[in-house]
């Protein structure tokens, strides 16, 4: 899989991000459409995971301080799932925090995938709050990069 910095907007793949997000969140697990996009796109780094010429993979990267990210929206067409192309592109996604100079990242991992991103060395925060984020159970986790 290759990845590839996009800009909102500006990208004609940005329909292709919309519609993998609609297919994703909003047709496979349910969520409220609002998911899809919202006012903070254009702030945010996107990133799309290509293979065979498809967008199977989407994230976005957004800043909260100098040095702390918050990874979003994490999506795998269900096609392409248990490859390996979400954690290329959750690696990835780090590579470009560190570039930027950030150390730190945070996630709001989907409950059901807690397990999956402390194989990728995420930590549960504090507190192991439940947080309903579209009315989906997800819970706040952080990585030291």
């Amino acid at each position: 899989m290759k990845v590839a910095k996009v800009i909102w907007e500006e990208s004609p793949e940005t329909q292709a991000i919309r519609e993998l997000r609609k297919k994703v969140f909003v047709e496979e697990q349910g969520m409220n459409t609002e998911i899809i996009e919202d006012k903070y796109e254009k702030g945010c780094i996107q990133l799309i995971g290509i293979h065979q010429g498809n967008i199977i993979g989407h994230l976005r990267i957004c800043r909260i301080s100098n040095d702390k990210y918050k990874i979003q929206r994490v999506c795998i067409d269900s096609n392409y799932r248990k490859h390996g192309f979400g954690q290329i592109l959750i690696s990835y996604a780090e590579e470009q925090i560190k570039k930027n100079g950030g150390d730190t990242v945070i996630l709001w991992a989907q409950q059901r995938a807690e397990a999956y991103y402390k194989k990728l060395g995420y930590s549960c925060c504090d507190g192991n709050e439940i947080i309903n984020y579209f009315e989906n159970p997800h819970i706040e986790m952080w990585k030291k990069l």
